[in-house]
């Protein structure tokens, strides 16, 4: 008791294992202990400096990892909401909380493409002209009238452009790729159907204006002059 009035100590107990913040915390600054507290019971001493690094003193307000909870579990509930609705439904739920603290939370959670930012109405079914996440929302300072979406509502009203999964070779420009390529995926395949392959891949009207189909040793390509005299390597078979 003595030590944690002249703050030598603080005293604490974390209670669930879940916790990550004690149960319990007593310190100079939170006035004396009880007088019916029983000091036999599963308590630990931690001193100020260490009490202030691990944010369990009464200046390090609220535990921010649990606040981004409280912040991704009202988006959760509901979906899309303002700034301010995120706020009243927080501070209805645990308790008054700074402002700057929850605005903290919905940065995080924007910059962690876990919600999207943008400007305009809850309801609104338009695309809006900004939907900021991730990379996007490196310079997002969340304002009272922001929206907040969860990407997956986002996704549900079509703002969510996904990226494109293929590619494609054609032409001359497909050439210059396919080429280089074909010494080491020859020995892999059968060179009598490497041909129609190509033309599936670069577009048969291109390939017979420069490709000619010639019986040479499978381990060798007969080369013209220009690109309209080259030849593909067609593999021995049969002697």
């Amino acid at each position: 008791r003595s030590g944690v009035q002249r703050g030598v100590w603080c005293l604490f107990q974390m209670g669930s294992d879940e916790n990550i913040k004690p149960d319990e915390f007593y310190s100079k600054e939170t006035g004396d202990l009880p007088l019916n507290l029983d000091l036999s019971r599963d308590y630990s001493l931690v001193n100020p400096n260490g009490a202030r690094q691990r944010g369990w003193t009464p200046e390090a307000g609220p535990d921010r990892a649990k606040v981004k909870d409280y912040v991704r579990q009202s988006l959760t509930d509901r979906q899309v909401a303002s700034v301010m609705e995120i706020r009243e439904t927080v501070a209805s739920k645990y308790g008054d909380i700074p402002h700057k603290i929850i605005n903290e939370a919905v940065s995080d959670l924007v910059k962690g493409e876990k919600a999207m930012a943008f400007k305009g109405k809850v309801g609104q079914d338009n695309k809006p002209d900004q939907l900021l996440s991730g990379t996007k929302a490196a310079f997002f300072t969340p304002e009272s009238d922001d929206i907040i979406i969860t990407p997956a509502k986002a996704s549900e009203k079509g703002w969510i452009d996904q990226p494109s999964k293929t590619f494609s070779l054609n032409g001359r420009a497909g050439a210059r790729v396919i080429m280089p390529l074909l010494r080491r995926i020859s020995p892999l395949y059968n060179l009598h159907h490497l041909p129609q392959a190509l033309h599936r891949c670069l577009g048969a009207g291109y390939l017979d204006r420069i490709w000619r189909l010639r019986r040479c040793p499978a381990d060798s390509y007969c080369r013209g002059r220009g690109a309209g005299k080259i030849r593909s390597a067609q593999a021995q078979s049969g002697g």
